[in-house]
């Protein structure tokens, strides 16, 4: 919970940021939250729809033998986060674009046991690892120029010539992903730390 609090953090201090730009005059381009239920807005307008979408279990019995019988009536469906929200902010000008987003995803469990829920005692056994996927959130930005036509910059007559820096995780959260359960021992895929993308995109 400790850096899904920092990124929480980390949002407030950019929304102020962004919002002082604003009131310099700068525009803003897109602020969208989607967690089952998706918000956009534009400068000058907003709207508002809400969606609550479920993943459980009505009836699953999975026969594992002639005396063991698995009941997952219930349970909440293995790999689906419990919400997925992602809030981004940014402004344009002159062909400029700067953006930061805000990911946040619950947590999910690795099998449809849902970590054992209706065997708790389980859980308190010594070295029980739980079958979970904690919940994260990690911040992400975007900037982008359009380079042709910048001081009559134009290689070989390209229409649009469009540089994007892309950084992913800029906090460096260490966290997973996803995972799965062999032998009733989870296994989980690290996240990639911070990471950059430059990109070139050229239009003819």
């Amino acid at each position: 919970m400790t850096g899904l609090n920092h990124q929480r953090d980390l949002l407030v201090e950019a929304l102020h940021d962004f919002r002082q730009l604003a009131d310099d005059g700068i525009e803003f381009f897109d602020a969208r939250v989607n967690c089952g239920c998706v918000f956009e807005g534009q400068s000058g307008g907003s709207g508002l729809a809400l969606e609550r979408r479920g993943a459980g279990i009505s009836e699953y019995r999975e026969v594992v033998d002639s005396t063991t019988v698995n009941d997952y009536g219930g349970n909440t469906i293995a790999g689906f986060p419990d919400r997925i929200a992602n809030v981004t902010v940014g402004f344009r000008k002159h062909g400029a674009r700067a953006a930061l987003t805000v990911s946040e995803v619950g947590h999910q469990y690795l099998d449809n046991s849902q970590d054992n829920r209706t065997n708790p005692a389980l859980r308190t056994a010594p070295g029980y690892q739980r079958k979970v996927v904690l919940e994260h959130a990690v911040l992400n930005g975007l900037l982008s120029f359009e380079l042709a036509g910048a001081g009559g910059f134009k290689p070989l007559d390209a229409r649009r010539l469009l540089l994007e820096v892309r950084g992913m995780n800029l906090t460096g959260l260490r966290y997973e992903t996803s995972g799965y359960v062999y032998a009733e021992v989870p296994y989980f895929y690290p996240a990639a730390t911070r990471n950059f993308f430059v990109s070139l995109k050229a239009e003819f």
